[in-house]
């Protein structure tokens, strides 16, 4: 009798296992479903009610910007306010690891905050300087703040701006791709399929030379390593040709570290003028050992190496001269923001339709979805 229990009992705990995995699957299931859709037009209001388009690391939280900026509850998997004391509307929000800037308006004005322990010192923004506070970007490093502006920069000195003027449009095409270094604003460039470049700007002089550019590649992510390297992720999808790259800017010269251009396996071209080739077809490759692919976003983890956020691929890290793909499983066809890394957990703005939260320790998805969508059905 006793062993016959036994194997009841064993057979119920597979039971259970098994349903849970099954409904983690189903859930998982539905929530990619939601999130690689087509748009049509039943889903515009995703556009005016759940505008997600960017994340942000920023001190223990992680924001996403949805009609402002929010915050990341991943016990609830769902987002919530980010208060910031006396700020009427958050515009702009950077962390340099170190330091903490908030750019919002307040019953004073537009005012730039830095983080002081727990309280905050607000810097007025002058009128001249934020036209259209929506469009500005904060960049900072070492003791030096800017902000990225549609035609220069304004460098803040003490309680003084002091205008850099740079090449137009910085603030359109930087997309928060911007940080200061030994006194030098380096700016990454976003030209779509008309590639992309790196612009370094003095902060005292306005003296500003690009050093880097390239028409393969428009830039999708700039971040400085602990030992001082600067590592451009650049990367595009145009008409069936997909683009990848990763390189990193040493002080003197820029280095090629990883490239990929060409044709993934499977693709015909001219409404079905070339067949479907059955191999991936490639015009430049180094220290690539995969399909094609573009490059959406970027950041380092907690180690200082590279990861990449691949439209196919999913989430990859560079070591050792070296990709390695970290998700096992990954849905293509959806238009991906940047990527932050925040201590093994990779957070992913999908535009207009969610976040994916993904646990590079052990593999799981979570997911944020607009209110009226669920996960379980």
């Amino acid at each position: 009798m006793s062993v016959v229990r036994a194997t009841l009992l064993i057979c119920v705990l597979i039971a259970i296992i098994m349903g849970g995995f099954f409904a983690v699957r189903v859930s998982n299931a539905v929530a990619w479903n939601q999130l690689t859709r087509t748009w049509d037009a039943s889903d515009e209001k995703l556009a005016t009610e759940f505008p997600v388009h960017a994340v942000r690391k920023f001190g223990n939280q992680t924001l996403v910007a949805c009609d402002g900026w929010k915050s990341i509850d991943r016990e609830h998997s769902t987002l919530v306010p980010f208060k910031v004391p006396g700020a009427a509307y958050v515009f702009s929000v950077f962390d340099t690891g170190s330091k903490r800037y908030v750019l919002c308006s307040t019953d004073n004005g537009v005012v730039l905050k830095k983080a002081q322990g727990r309280t905050w010192q607000d810097t007025k923004v002058p009128t001249p300087v934020y036209a259209q506070p929506e469009n500005w970007q904060i960049s900072a490093g070492d003791d030096n703040v800017a902000l990225v502006a549609d035609k220069g920069f304004y460098l803040l000195e003490g309680n003084q701006w002091s205008r850099v003027d740079t090449k137009e449009n910085a603030a359109g095409n930087m997309l928060g791709n911007s940080l200061i270094k030994d006194g030098k604003i380096y700016g990454g460039f976003d030209n779509g399929e008309w590639g992309g470049s790196v612009s370094q700007t003095d902060c005292k002089t306005g003296a500003s030379k690009d050093i880097f550019n390239n028409a393969f590649f428009p830039v999708v992510g700039l971040k400085r390593a602990a030992d001082g390297k600067i590592w451009i992720a650049c990367g595009v999808s145009h008409m069936g040709l997909e683009s990848a790259a990763l390189f990193y800017y040493d002080g003197g010269k820029v280095v090629t570290a990883s490239e990929v251009v060409g044709m993934r396996s499977g693709l015909g071209m001219g409404a079905g003028t070339i067949s479907a080739q059955e191999k991936p077809i490639y015009s430049e490759r180094k220290n690539w050992d995969f399909e094609p692919t573009c490059f959406a976003g970027f950041d380092l983890d907690k180690d200082g190496n590279p990861i990449a956020l691949s439209l196919e691929e999913g989430l990859m890290r560079y070591s050792n001269e070296k990709w390695q793909r970290i998700t096992r499983s990954w849905h293509s066809g959806m238009y991906l923001g940047n990527l932050v890394v925040d201590g093994s957990t990779a957070v992913i703005p999908v535009w207009e339709r969610g976040v994916i939260m993904y646990d590079m320790s052990n593999g799981r998805f979570k997911f944020i979805l607009p209110p009226y969508c669920s996960t379980t059905k």
